[in-house]
């Protein structure tokens, strides 16, 4: 009989393997959008830290981030339809950024550095998407991205601040403490997602990226 703990190295074995060939199927860099007073709490801890997804109902814990290029195609044309007027995940998250204060900066971090048997990814698209909860494994990416799927990355491990970089920072003129404390308005009309991406990434190798969306 083949020993429990046997099978549980294999399975290690495996995964750590399944990893090392994965390096390929996830983006070379991953971005971070925190408030600017949550960016000097980061210095001051030397950690990126984690917390729980806003949706209480998942079990997902971790650093969410996000694919530049995902994002620039599938965040800012899907989201959600409020009759009106599309709210877009990419205005979702600039306003869920936005949390203690409308200063925000964007955060810069190489995949190389981040152990990828820690790093899940998940759609922004609940319907039919088994992983909503969980998430699925980051090497997995493309089985969503090639249904043009916004994506998001949630990394379950703190990391260092030394890895990342700010390329950048905006005012997103939204708290979005104050607008839960004042329903009388709906804030996200003020929120111009295309003019606080172009600041956010501004002289940064991305501004190309950001501006050929934008000026489509």
């Amino acid at each position: 009989m083949v020993s429990i703990n046997k099978i549980s190295n294999s399975l290690d074995n495996c995964q750590f393997v399944g990893t090392q060939l994965g390096k390929r199927n996830v983006p070379r860099y991953l971005y971070h959008l925190t408030t600017k007073n949550n960016y000097q709490q980061m210095l001051k801890d030397g950690y990126i830290k984690g917390y729980h997804d806003e949706d209480i109902r998942t079990n997902l814990s971790g650093i969410f981030m996000l694919d530049l290029r995902n994002f620039t195609k599938r965040w800012m044309t899907t989201g959600i339809d409020c009759g009106e007027q599309l709210l877009t995940f990419a205005k979702c998250l600039i306003m869920q950024a936005s949390k203690d204060g409308s200063n925000i900066v964007a955060l810069k971090i190489p995949t190389k550095t981040l152990n990828l048997s820690k790093l899940k990814c998940r759609s922004q698209i609940s319907e039919n998407n088994i992983h909503i909860t969980n998430g699925d494994f980051a090497t997995n990416q493309k089985h969503y991205t090639r249904r043009k799927e916004p994506i998001e990355y949630i990394c379950e491990t703190d990391i260092p601040i030394k890895n990342a970089t700010k390329i950048g920072e905006a005012d997103t003129g939204f708290n979005l403490g104050k607008a839960l404390e004042e329903l009388s308005e709906d804030y996200s009309k003020r929120i111009d997602e295309k003019k606080i991406l172009k600041t956010l990434f501004k002289n940064t190798p991305e501004e190309k990226c950001i501006n050929f969306v934008i000026n489509k």
